[in-house]
């Protein structure tokens, strides 16, 4: 019965590659995702404190897969990013930059395969941020005012830059202050830890929170990682390598 089980599969095996000859098989998404994961796997570089994980990939397809698959490009370009995204938290990995993710023709390859090329790409510092006159800690951070507080609520929270030595900068919260790299930001951080849009405060039902915006590396809220919490007087938040402590009065 051995002989005739391993028959039966080189059978197989060789009645699927004929037809997969014949008949190609369209790349999947799941296919891709695996892709990725190996290269990342693959590419990843250790410092003195930190893994790194590539933060730019480019996935080669055949004419007819990246045909294929642009009419969800941008959905699979968010998932597959998801999949990075997660992969990289398990591990402990971090990236030096926002993820970036692109499909690309190359006649070379067959229908249904794949091939990927990872690499390290850090974000270029605006120039505005260069030529700036700002405090530093380590980082640059920029404190802007772009919206006023609403007169419904209450001017009785703000954000307190904690370092060593203390620098004494603190900003006033208003509804939907953004802290993040873009320089749209309230709070304005050059870090490369830290995505362009990184995490946003509001008031909610009497009270202010704390809400991740799809971040590369997290929000985190006296230690533990979260995707929305309430804030309440002394909490320590994290975004990057700065902390921000919230304080209330009553």
């Amino acid at each position: 019965m051995g002989i005739i089980k391993r028959l039966e599969r080189v059978f197989g095996s060789l009645i699927e590659g004929f037809f997969r000859q014949k008949m190609p098989r369209k790349i999947q998404p799941i296919e891709i995702g695996r892709a990725l994961i190996i290269s990342l796997e693959k590419n990843r570089q250790v410092s003195v404190a930190r893994t790194y994980a590539p933060n730019s990939y480019v996935v080669y397809l055949n004419g007819e897969d990246l045909a294929h698959i642009q009419c969800v490009a941008t959905t699979l370009t968010t998932e597959l990013k998801g999949v990075l995204r997660d992969k990289a938290e398990r591990d402990k990995l971090s990236f030096v930059g926002e993820i970036e993710l692109e499909f690309r023709e190359d006649a070379a390859l067959s229908v249904g395969t794949s091939r990927v090329v990872a690499s390290f790409q850090e974000e270029k510092t605006d120039s505005e941020l260069m030529n700036s006159n700002v405090e530093v800690d380590t980082r640059i951070f920029h404190i802007t005012n772009p919206s006023q507080p609403s007169p419904h609520l209450p001017c009785t929270a703000r954000l307190v830059f904690q370092s060593d030595p203390p620098l004494n900068r603190a900003i006033q919260v208003v509804d939907g202050l953004t802290i993040g790299r873009g320089p749209s930001c309230h709070v304005r951080l050059e870090d490369n830890n830290v995505s362009r849009i990184h995490a946003r405060l509001y008031h909610h039902k009497e009270s202010w929170i704390i809400q991740d915006n799809h971040s590369t590396n997290g929000t985190f809220l006296n230690g533990q990682r979260v995707t929305r919490s309430v804030l309440h007087h002394g909490d320590k938040i994290q975004v990057g390598t700065t902390i921000l402590v919230f304080e209330e009065r009553d």
